[in-house]
């Protein structure tokens, strides 16, 4: 995942900057999708 401010990279599986992991890291979230008609995607 890139930052389009920062211009940043983050691995979403280890939550780490790709830069330089010992600096900079995102939170994750479990979240669900759901589609136009309600159903889970």
């Amino acid at each position: 995942m890139r930052c389009p401010w920062h211009g940043w990279e983050f691995d979403i599986a280890t939550d780490r900057n790709v830069f330089n992991p010992n600096r900079g890291r995102v939170k994750n979230y479990r979240i669900s999708v759901e589609s136009t008609d309600g159903q889970k995607a």
